[in-house]
C-alpha cells in the first residue's frame, strides 16, 4: 500500500485518502512518497504505485 507525506501539513495519507486530504488541508500542493522520496505536484500521484 502507498503511503505519501503531506508536504505542507507533514500528515501521512494512503493513496486513497489523498483526495480527502487535500480538500480539508488547503495549503498542500506536493505530496512525498513514504517509500521512495519521490514528490509528486497535483494530480501525478495517481499514477504511482
Amino acid at each position: 500500500m502507498v503511503f505519501f507525506t503531506c508536504n505542507a501539513c507533514g500528515e501521512s495519507v494512503k493513496k486513497i485518502q489523498v483526495e480527502k486530504h487535500v480538500s480539508v488541508c488547503r495549503n498542500c500542493e506536493c505530496l512525498s512518497c513514504i517509500d521512495c522520496g519521490r514528490d509528486f505536484w497535483g494530480d501525478d500521484y495517481k499514477n504511482h504505485v
